[in-house]
């Protein structure tokens, strides 16, 4: 990928000036699925660190007093604003599609029409429905269970 962007930059020349301009239609044309993992992956990746911390804060701990508590509460509600902040901003900004949901779309439907046959998923497709089963099984029962 760094080769496409290094071929992507353009030397303009302005009153003496050379400046580098990293043209995105370049790489958004010609790499696109690696251009939108990038560019998804980012902004997932941001928005779940907030959220743990999120949760981090919102769980009570057993030697926390009542005034760290409502601490708690004003900073995750704060990050909750700033989550939702990033992703309006991002949902305006967004270069080459409307909105976040046209761009995952257009992610999936890359993906999915790029994506053959590999023998390792025969590996991981069962260890994702497996996974899946447990995840369900883990929120579906009942603390008597225990």
């Amino acid at each position: 990928m760094s080769c496409f962007v290094l071929f992507s930059i353009r030397r303009m020349q302005i009153k003496g000036y050379i400046l580098m301009k990293l043209d995105y239609t370049f790489i958004a044309s010609y790499i696109r699925l690696e251009y939108l993992f990038t560019q998804i992956s980012f902004l997932q990746g941001l928005i779940h660190w907030l959220g743990a911390v999120i949760c981090e804060l919102l769980l009570p701990k057993p030697t926390e007093t009542l005034s760290a508590k409502r601490m708690n509460k004003c900073l995750a509600s704060w990050l909750v604003t700033l989550v939702l902040f990033i992703m309006a901003f991002y949902n305006d900004h967004i270069n080459f599609y409307s909105d976040y949901a046209t761009m995952l779309r257009r992610f999936f439907v890359l993906l999915f029409r790029r994506n053959k046959f590999r023998p390792m998923s025969l590996l991981y497709v069962p260890s994702f429905i497996f996974s899946q089963v447990l995840t369900w099984r883990a929120f579906t029962s009942s603390p008597k269970d225990d």
